[in-house]
């Protein structure tokens, strides 16, 4: 089983220059997006990648922690306002599909997946979901030996590149350090012990030297970074002289920690200081290099190759070990069917498994009244918000795709009205006017920059730009141009709406909440601020998505069709844009939900948002003569 580790220690340099010119542009784009906790998620070999990720982002004040699978799951009540990123070179082993569908199971804000092989099983579950992305990249050289080698280096180098300022240089130059480590293996017996001190970046590479030393059966490792070896730790070499070695890792940061370490151990102890002059995770990805030649010399002195130490037959048994869905059935709540838990959780915004009988009691009982009023209603039309509910952020100069405007199509043709209200302007009236056939133009009204301005969608007069502006918000731009908070925003002022669009996607949580403490605290009166993902908006009190509501209904009573509406948007809790359309008696989130038991429920499956999420709740509709139904269970 496996290649020979110094045939992939050959291949090192090329896998590091494809490495170095892979296009990650969008994966860049995608980790750079993240302003929440991170877990990355490894087994194997693959962990050591995450740790280095965990230090990176680290640098930025991002909280984030590097798990296995397992460790994630119990992790399970803290996932759901996290991003997990899954790290593989497989993307199909047991564990590392666990930890994926753990991350979905307990609704992870966003998943990340990153493989070095196509077609992957973590590609197929992805590919399925909305809330997950995948990355993958084949490896030129193919699938690692025993020891994830050329496949770890890889995921160094992307990780290294998504977060630095410049492109990589390193140069392969072992004849520096070669001599030191054989001088190290030389001192060491077979029976040695090898404790492996570290500090921040050298963390990564810490765990992948006992990763490799363990699992190709070398020489045991013992882990622990500088000061805590000093609380005990060093009692190991009192007791075991003979036996005992040590290796040292350090960067330029916490060289002079390293020095006095040594400095104070015996002189009879093997030691190594195996260092780095870069920084950062440029200096883990000089060290991780390093240490693959360590392990190199630790094989040749046991006689072990460390690429194919061969597997006995029980390794495979508990490489392939079946225990996910005895986990997971621990986890269902028999009174709740997997709907409702998983509603019930999105409304509380907590795992179902940390509410007690009474409060589940409470949930459930608004949660079967909010479905029952749902189904037995009879809808004239539907009013939807736009973007993230008809229209995804990678569409947003395309408009809705072919999906979405089948199902638009279907509930007019059946002779019904659409509503759709939005923070935009005339581009929604073009994107609509391109899907919906000219005949069914009459049945769909819009509600232009947050319902300030209303029409049919027929009227190419809409929106009125030549409007008198409101004073309020010609005054709230004046206080934004001053630019107080010191991050780049553009403001774009219509009549009846002040638009901030956000350039700085890492730093948007920060921005948004600036924004709207500085509008709270200025002296102007009857504005109100909504929220989108990547804008914010502002608008007279008295504007109102919900003012599209009598609007349509006295066409629906023209027509004799139930004036009952059914409202679909995906940012329903304040100060979200569409807090006050989903504050609505029959309204479906499709992403964020409000905290009333009685309004704005997200009744999709597991994993599915924004467009998939409406596309589901379309989905579930039946026609009748005067009204729309939605079949849904409990």
């Amino acid at each position: 089983m496996g290649k020979p580790f110094k045939t992939e220690l050959g291949q090192i340099e090329s896998t590091y220059k494809w490495a170095n010119d892979l296009n990650i542009d969008s994966l860049k784009q995608e980790i750079n997006q993240i302003n929440n906790p991170i877990y990355f998620v490894g087994s194997g070999g693959s962990l050591s990648a995450c740790y280095l990720g965990v230090s990176l982002v680290n640098e930025l004040g991002v909280f984030a922690k590097a798990v296995t699978p397992l460790e994630l799951y119990n992790e399970k009540n803290n996932i759901r306002h996290s991003t997990v990123i899954i790290i593989s070179a497989s993307g199909k082993n047991s564990d590392i599909i666990f930890g994926f569908n753990t991350a979905v199971k307990f609704h992870a804000k966003k998943i990340i997946s990153i493989c070095l092989q196509l077609n992957s099983k973590v590609a197929e579950l992805s590919n399925k979901l909305t809330i997950s992305e995948i990355f993958e990249y084949n490896l030129p050289v193919g699938k690692d030996g025993f020891l994830a080698t050329n496949s770890l280096l890889t995921f160094f180098v992307i990780l290294n590149r998504i977060f630095a300022k410049k492109k990589l240089n390193y140069l392969f130059n072992k004849d520096s350090y070669i001599q030191d480590l054989e001088s190290f293996v030389n001192a060491l017996s077979p029976d040695s012990s090898i404790t492996v001190l570290y500090n921040d970046f050298s963390k990564c590479v810490a765990n992948d030297i006992e990763s490799k030393s363990i699992e190709a059966a070398l020489y045991p490792i013992l882990l622990s970074d500088f000061r805590n070896f000093g609380h005990g730790r060093h009692h190991w070499f009192a007791k075991k002289n003979k036996t005992a070695a040590m290796l040292v890792l350090s960067g330029l940061n916490d060289r002079f920690l390293a020095v006095k370490t040594l400095e104070a151990m015996p002189e009879n102890i093997p030691k190594l200081h195996l260092q780095t002059s870069l920084e950062g995770g440029e200096g883990a990805l000089d060290l991780l290099i390093k240490s693959y030649f360590l392990i190199d010399k630790f094989g040749e002195s046991l006689n072990i190759d460390p690429g194919r130490p061969g597997v006995p037959a029980f390794g495979r048994k508990l490489y392939n070990l079946k225990y996910s869905r005895q986990l997971f059935e621990n986890d269902n709540n028999s009174s709740l069917t997997i709907r409702a838990s998983t509603a019930i959780s999105r409304k509380v915004d907590k795992p179902i498994g940390s509410l007690d009988k009474k409060n589940i009691a409470f949930w459930f009982k608004a949660y079967t009244e909010f479905v029952s009023k749902l189904s037995h209603a009879n809808f004239g039309a539907i009013v939807f918000d736009y973007d993230g509910t008809l229209c995804s952020s990678e569409r947003k100069y395309l408009g809705p795709d072919s999906r979405i405007a089948a199902k638009l199509n279907l509930i007019l043709d059946e002779g019904f009205y659409i509503g759709v209200v939005t923070g935009r302007g005339q581009s929604v009236r073009t994107d609509l006017q391109n899907i919906i056939p000219r005949h069914l133009w009459s049945k769909v009204f819009i509600g232009y920059y947050n319902g300030s301005e209303l029409g049919g969608l027929g009227d190419n007069l809409l929106p009125n730009k030549g409007l008198t502006q409101d004073e309020n918000l010609k005054a709230a731009q004046e206080i934004l141009k001053s630019n107080k908070i010191g991050l780049k925003i553009k403001t774009e002022l219509r009549p009846n709406q002040l638009t901030i669009s956000i350039d700085e996607c890492q730093n948007m949580h920060y921005v948004q909440k600036a924004i709207i403490e500085l509008i709270q605290l200025s002296n102007i009166s009857n504005l109100r601020i909504l929220k989108s993902s990547h804008s914010i908006d502002i608008i007279p009190s008295g504007v109102s998505k919900k003012n599209i509501f009598n609007y349509m209904k006295e066409t629906l009573e023209i027509k004799q069709l139930s004036k009952d509406l059914l409202c679909i948007g995906d940012k329903g809790k304040w100060p979200g844009n569409d807090f006050m359309l989903l504050d609505s008696s029959y309204s479906l989130s499709v992403d964020e939900v409000n905290y009333q038991v009685d309004t704005c429920w997200n009744l999709a499956p597991n994993g599915m948002a924004l467009e998939d999420a409406t596309l589901y709740y379309l989905g579930l509709l039946k026609f009748g003569k005067t009204g729309m139904k939605l079949s849904i269970t409990k």
